[in-house]
């Protein structure tokens, strides 16, 4: 498995606990920077929290949104250490997705570790420990077990809200309309990582960017979805390594780095909320978009290497997945043909595995997230 620092600190969480804290500032946290169930959770307050609140996020990319800063709205760096620890010690919350925020004292404020995904693929050493939060999000008491041990800790720490940036599915938007019009269906493709971009090591030994396809039979695939009127955007993981990828402009297939969505100002649950089927493979992502109860497929080609080197944190992940199981193009290019007829075969199952996944089904995370903490 990966190591990747942790955020406790004994020395710097000793000093926080000597500093007031300020009950109307909310530090925030998320990866990519200003998305994912963070900005859920500061969208709603900014029109519906109960204070007049002072949101300071903490980002890698500070030069991007420093543009954005006004007097309630502030952005950090670790680089820029002053200013990171004064706004971390001094505010009541603390919200973190992913990269956690350093310096924290889960005795003097409240700590939540929104998570990045839901559990499905192992990602035990890989995220923040118990000590690092006085909560961690789960979406139901069937998963609370599961999210639990992933991060070390306890099931009594979980809390039970769903994740807040699913509540998008559930949102009108006509941000995406004008990449999709025009075409009679869009299939959204989101791979999870195989080799980390920043990390010297791979889940698989062939971690090609885009999986089964090269060049050459993207085009072909192309023609394919040409054919069917059919886009197909396969968005990357932000942690991918794309030092290989050769992008091509093909018309019916955009190759999307997260750039692509931050620069034309789309929250990726926006884009999966237009769209009309799945293809992931082991990424949690699929339990979200259980939600919207469309067809998901699951590329599967390397499911022993990736069982054997990363793992699964359940032991029958068939009984999780339900939908076509792809190991080659052909049925890959089988499964666009469903979704061209308008084939669905796996409804009830998707039902099962949403409720099992799902304890809040109707876009109400949010809330039931800030109506717990009074905000």
């Amino acid at each position: 498995h990966l190591t990747l620092a942790f955020t406790s600190n004994p020395i710097l969480s000793f000093i926080n606990g000597l500093i007031p804290k300020n009950k109307n500032k909310i530090v925030l946290e998320s990866s990519p920077d200003f998305s994912d169930n963070a900005k859920a959770i500061y969208d709603y307050l900014l029109k519906k929290g109960k204070r007049d609140y002072t949101f300071v996020w903490s980002v890698y990319n500070y030069e991007r949104y420093k543009k954005l800063e006004t007097k309630k709205l502030k952005f950090i760096t670790k680089k820029k250490k002053i200013r990171y620890f004064y706004h971390v010690f001094t505010s009541k919350y603390v919200f973190f997705g992913n990269r956690g925020v350093i310096g924290t004292n889960i005795k003097k404020q409240i700590v939540v570790n929104l998570t990045h995904g839901l559990p499905f693929k192992c990602s035990k050493g890989l995220m923040q420990k118990d000590e690092d939060f006085t909560y961690v999000l789960s979406s139901s008491d069937n998963v609370s077990p599961a999210m639990a041990s992933e991060f070390y800790s306890k099931v009594s720490k979980c809390l039970v809200t769903g994740l807040p940036r699913n509540d998008v599915l559930f949102l009108e938007n006509n941000e995406v309309s004008s990449i999709t019009k025009g075409f009679s269906k869009f299939i959204l493709w989101l791979p999870t990582y195989k080799k980390h971009k920043d990390l010297n090591t791979s889940v698989t030994k062939n971690y090609n960017p885009v999986p089964l396809f090269n060049n050459a039979e993207l085009e072909s695939l192309n023609k394919v979805l040409k054919d069917k009127n059919i886009l197909l955007i396969l968005k990357f993981h932000p942690a991918q390594d794309l030092s290989t990828l050769n992008s091509s402009s093909l018309s019916n297939i955009f190759l999307w780095k997260n750039d692509e969505l931050v620069d034309r100002n789309i929250d990726l649950y926006k884009l999966m909320s237009k769209s009309d089927a799945l293809i992931t493979d082991y990424s949690s992502v699929f339990a979200d978009y259980l939600l919207l109860d469309r067809p998901i497929a699951y590329i599967v080609d390397d499911y022993k290497e990736f069982k054997d080197n990363r793992g699964f944190c359940f032991d029958d992940i068939e009984k999780l997945t339900p939908g076509d199981k792809i190991k080659n193009k052909d049925e890959f290019i089988t499964f666009v043909d469903k979704i061209s007829n308008n084939i669905d075969s796996y409804k009830e199952d998707r039902k099962r595995v949403r409720d099992f996944y799902h304890k809040y089904q109707d876009g109400t995370s949010t809330k039931v997230f800030v109506d717990y903490f009074d905000l």
